[in-house]
């Protein structure tokens, strides 16, 4: 959560001066009260020592969890609750009373409101009311003098709430269905914040019924593969709850509760979904059996039944686009955020399971409309890999010779340039052939041919022979696709579609022309001179080197097709990946191969596979970390960002080190 974009602290200071009004005029009164002489002595001696807030903001208090943080703020649960939801909302910087509180504190203040205004909502209770208290430290009975914002709210339990709501709840006959409603509240939520401390504590201390029932359905289709896969099934809560400690993220939703109770005892029955990585994995009707003890209620007893998705589906799947937010690169992204002005989606896979999928900024920055997982991003010179790939399915059918000379599949193409190059040498970025077709053109605001490109081509000279060394060149994947289109007699663009796009699913992947821009793409900036402008593309220049647009989720079901050999075999992949040394570029064929550092436990290098790509307002990173089985994907439609450091920042996050705290010694 950025909430200086996106909830509009970045106002005039007036309003954060009125904000402190109305702070002021309804929670203290005006006139100061007078200090006693117990008081003066107490405030001094807090005055002598660090705050117990400071320690946090200096996250010297590990048992703390941050729900939210920026350079002045803070908010989290204090230790004891005095209602369902109960957030401190504390400024960093020690403001010891409202009375002392300057000038420069007022826009502090403003800011605090605003906050609580925006995790009311975060935490869903800007509907059902909730009540702010700010602890102003006026009186002795204060003695943290640490000025902070209480925000106390729950499901029903209205605007005015205190510490009395326990009370409340069991004073009032129509309150234990409440209580009932907030345990299963609570359970989700241990659950998605792994806080086995409160999930324990929400069963009674006695042996726990715990009992699973499969559906017909679906135990038909696991005796296909065990015979002897019993119908119910006995286990132990204790250890599913510690199994949720896994680098996973665990979600499950209840639905449909219907409460029965006398008091004393009672049961909760609901349909349940249970999530790994926000992919369904099982589902069905589950029952409480409950008791109350000490005047809370207390699960004794569970039965569930159990339906796998993958055997019969439940209809309500997530939709695609939905986010999924790491908390530790959530908060690192929102930090970069706020210094590169990044505008772009990110995702972040673990194997099979997506642990981060986040989009950030805008799509269009002057109507202000936000990006989304879904949005659509050109991602310039990654168009390269794809390319690469198309070449060695077509070596796979004996189609194309790597060692062939070029002009047999570009008769045109000049011979001179055309001398002793092979496909393999395009591939290896080891042509000799211009790095580009900037001094060789005027980039003209329409769609040009492939054959007109040559003729552009053709008008310019080489730099080295053939092999000599490694020269970037967005001509060698150009011609690549030329190939592609001579040796299946299809379009470049048909040929992609029908052996990677549509195998794959990428519904929403293929390549923009003036006349085709996706009504989901973003619109591009960049930074000229000095000014943060809208930028167009012409992208038929770059036919074949980075004219395709697609999502984050898109590529990364391309990696992990391109990865577990769907799209081209072993053998091709070994020479895709054969990045060589660093005076080569480390370039394989259409990707760049080189090490990375792993875990800080770990001094033996790993294999990065990547590429990246710019363009015109645009830019791309595609990172596979082969040993960890990690991929990251990052889209941009800002392009002056330092997308590789975010890269590798995020790597560093996901493997266990913090950010900043070693050298990119490896330059990934």
């Amino acid at each position: 959560m950025h909430l200086e974009k996106t909830k509009g602290l970045q106002k005039k200071d007036m309003r954060f001066k009125f904000l402190f009004v109305l702070v002021a005029a309804f929670i203290v009164r005006n006139e100061c009260m007078a200090q006693s002489e117990n008081y003066k002595k107490k405030k001094d001696s807090a005055l002598k020592t660090t705050s117990p807030f400071e320690l946090i903001a200096a996250h010297q208090k590990k048992d703390v969890v941050l729900e939210y943080e920026d350079k002045e703020l803070m908010v989290f649960e204090p230790v004891s609750k005095q209602a369902p939801v109960h957030l401190l909302i504390v400024p960093k910087k020690r403001i010891t009373t409202l009375n002392e509180a300057g000038t420069d504190n007022q826009n502090m203040l403003g800011k605090m409101m605003l906050l609580a205004k925006e995790m009311a909502r975060k935490k869903g209770i800007d509907q059902t009311g909730y009540r702010l208290a700010l602890n102003t430290n006026e009186n002795a009975g204060q003695s943290v003098f640490h000025i902070h914002l209480h925000l106390l709210g729950g499901t029903k339990l209205g605007p005015m709430m205190d510490q009395t709501f326990r009370n409340n709840l069991t004073a009032n006959p129509n309150t234990d269905k409440q209580q009932i409603e907030h345990l299963l509240h609570l359970f989700m939520n241990s659950i998605e914040k792994k806080d086995t401390g409160t999930l324990f504590s929400l069963f009674v201390d006695v042996p726990i019924s715990w009992v699973a029932v499969w559906k017909p359905e679906t135990l038909k289709e696991l005796q296909k593969t065990k015979l002897n896969e019993p119908l119910v099934e006995s286990r132990n809560y204790k250890t599913w709850v510690t199994g949720l400690m896994r680098d996973r993220l665990y979600q499950e939703k209840f639905t449909n509760p219907v409460i029965s109770e006398d008091g004393t005892i009672g049961s909760v029955t609901f349909d349940y979904s249970f999530l790994v990585n926000n992919k369904k994995g099982n589902w069905g009707k589950e029952s409480w059996g409950l008791i109350k003890v000490n005047n809370q209620w207390k699960i004794a007893s569970v039965l569930f039944s159990v339906e796998l998705e993958k055997f019969k589906s439940s209809g309500n799947e997530p939709k695609d686009g939905i986010e999924i937010k790491h908390p530790l690169a959530e908060k690192y992204i929102q930090s970069f955020k706020d210094t590169a002005n990044f505008h772009g989606t990110v995702l972040i896979a673990k194997g099979d399971s997506i642990i981060h999928h986040a989009a950030y900024g805008y799509f269009d920055v002057e109507n202000k409309v936000p990006n989304a997982v879904t949005t659509q991003f050109l991602v310039g010179s990654l168009t390269k890999s794809f390319v690469a790939t198309a070449i060695m399915q077509l070596v796979e059918k004996g189609m194309v010779d790597l060692n062939a000379p070029l002009q047999q599949y570009i008769p045109n193409l000049k011979p001179e340039l055309a001398k002793n190059v092979t496909v393999h040498h395009l591939l290896k970025q080891q042509s000799g052939l211009a790095a580009s077709m900037d001094n060789l053109t005027e980039y003209e605001i329409m769609d040009i041919t492939p054959l007109e490109l040559l003729e552009i081509i053709n008008k310019s000279k080489k730099n080295f022979n053939p092999g000599e060394k490694h020269e970037y060149s967005n001509i060698n994947y150009c011609l690549l696709a030329m190939v592609i289109e001579k040796v299946t007699g299809k379009t470049y663009q048909a040929y992609l579609q029908e052996t990677i796009f549509t195998p794959v699913g990428m519904k929403n992947t293929g390549m923009e022309r003036l006349l085709n821009i996706p009504a989901n793409r973003a619109i591009g900036y960049r930074m000229i001179n000095n000014q943060f402008r809208r930028v167009q593309n012409v992208v038929s220049y770059a036919f074949g080197s980075g004219d395709i647009y697609s999502t984050t989720m898109e590529l990364y079901n391309w990696s992990r097709a391109l990865q577990s050999g769907k799209l081209v075999n072993a053998e091709s992949l070994a020479k895709m990946f054969d990045g060589g040394t660093k005076d080569w570029g480390y370039y394989g064929y259409g990707f760049r191969v080189q090490g990375y550092q792993r875990s800080p436990l770990l001094q033996t290098p790993g294999t990065l596979i990547r590429h990246g790509g710019t363009m015109n307002g645009f830019t791309s990173n595609y990172h596979y970390y082969k040993e960890d089985d990690l991929t990251i994907i990052i889209l941009s439609n800002y392009r002056n960002i330092p997308i590789r450091t975010l890269s590798y920042h995020l790597k560093e996050i996901i493997l266990d080190s913090e950010p900043g705290k070693r050298k990119n010694i490896l330059a990934e």
